[in-house]
């Protein structure tokens, strides 16, 4: 057999371990331990790493894209800490005017400026022993930006109109969908993202196996909220064409929709046709046209491969020892998945480029699911 063969054969028996529970049918969704649905490795890491720092009185900023539940790991973080009993204040920085910065997080007082009426208490008063949750703190302006890097750094404020300097004692927690790192990030003061950054938590967006499982776990919880009962040959249904979706919105979006399916659920009625009311998608024909498997299917099979057994060697020499490759060898194969040997075993990074190898091979699910059972 050629190479390109092997690869093949060896991504398809892959693929069969991660289908294997797809063919039996799926088994029941575990209880999640939090609101964080942690289920694959790079979110069980995300939600590990909140829990590690609970206790400490640290800033932490949580990045990853819009959806994937930063606020609902922020709140886990809060829950864990000593600030339990406190309040948990979450504000949408994107929300605030510029103007309006200054009197929203640091209140005013009577007459301090036209329609102050009386005195407001603002954010971080409200927010007192307990924790304010800053999200898309990467929309703030500059001058505000200013203004909440001097109360980060001090813990005291002046609200509008005030004559007397405030303290309060918050723990501030800062999400963003922005690298705001990043060197040609201008818009974003270096100095306010170290201050915010002291642990920085990565969160990734949806890949097809998060889909699966949380669209299982939810599915679970919302046909029991709707009295709903579905087979599980249609659960399996549901998840797999779940899992084929891009979910642009990610968790709060697949909810909507799958409880817009319980909602729309009926025995009698074909499941194709909800699914395309729901999702967008059209039902299958009766008499569907050969499915032709994208020409890269062999490649990324392959990889993904590559990348299971990468994540969980120890180092580069293991990796090489376990797939009968020279060092060299492997070198030049995380090269070209823009990895390096430090990336090799349960890191972040790895599991990022495998999200991706699985969101590309999620289209092809049904038809290598079909080759594994026929």
């Amino acid at each position: 057999m050629s190479t390109s063969g092997n690869h093949f054969g060896h991504g398809i028996r892959q693929v069969e371990s991660l289908t294997r529970s797809a063919r039996g049918g799926l088994p029941p969704a575990p209880s999640p331990t939090s609101g964080f649905d942690a289920r694959t490795p790079a979110r069980s890491y995300a939600l590990t790493l909140a829990r590690r720092v609970a206790s400490s009185r640290c800033a932490v900023l949580i990045v990853g894209p819009t959806g994937v539940g930063k606020e609902v790991l922020a709140e886990e973080i809060h829950r864990r800490g000593d600030r339990a009993g406190k309040r948990f204040l979450a504000i949408n920085c994107a929300a605030i005017a510029p103007s309006l910065f200054e009197s929203t997080f640091f209140g005013h007082t009577r007459g301090a400026f036209s329609g102050a009426t009386s005195d407001k208490p603002g954010l971080v008063e409200l927010a007192n022993g307990g924790t304010l949750f800053l999200d898309e703190v990467g929309e703030l302006s500059l001058d505000a930006q200013a203004k909440l890097l001097r109360f980060l750094a001090k813990g005291t404020y002046w609200p509008v109109g005030g004559t007397s300097e405030q303290h309060v004692d918050v723990r501030v927690i800062a999400a963003t969908h922005r690298d705001i790192g990043a060197e040609d990030t201008k818009s974003f003061r270096e100095d306010l993202f170290y201050r915010l950054s002291t642990i920085t938590i990565r969160i990734p967006g949806l890949d097809a196996r998060d889909v699966e499982t949380i669209a299982r776990s939810i599915a679970t919880e919302v046909a029991e909220s709707h009295g709903v009962v579905i087979s599980e040959d249609d659960a399996m249904a549901l998840t797999t064409r779940c899992a084929a979706h891009e979910w642009k919105g990610g968790v709060r979006e697949l909810r909507n929709a799958i409880e817009r399916l319980m909602i729309l659920w009926n025995p009698g009625r074909p499941r194709e046709e909800v699914f395309a009311e729901v999702l967008g998608q059209r039902p299958s024909p009766s008499s569907p046209s050969p499915h032709v498997p994208s020409v890269n299917v062999s490649k990324d099979l392959d990889n993904l491969l590559f990348l299971g057994v990468a994540e969980q060697c120890a180092d580069v020499k293991e990796l090489a020892s376990r797939t009968e490759r020279t060092v060299q060898a492997i070198y030049g194969r995380l090269k070209k998945l823009d990895l390096t040997p430090q990336d090799v075993g349960p890191t972040p990074r790895l599991e990022a480029r495998k999200a991706n190898l699985r969101r590309r091979l999620a289209p092809e699910l049904p038809w290598i699911q079909r080759l594994l059972t026929e």
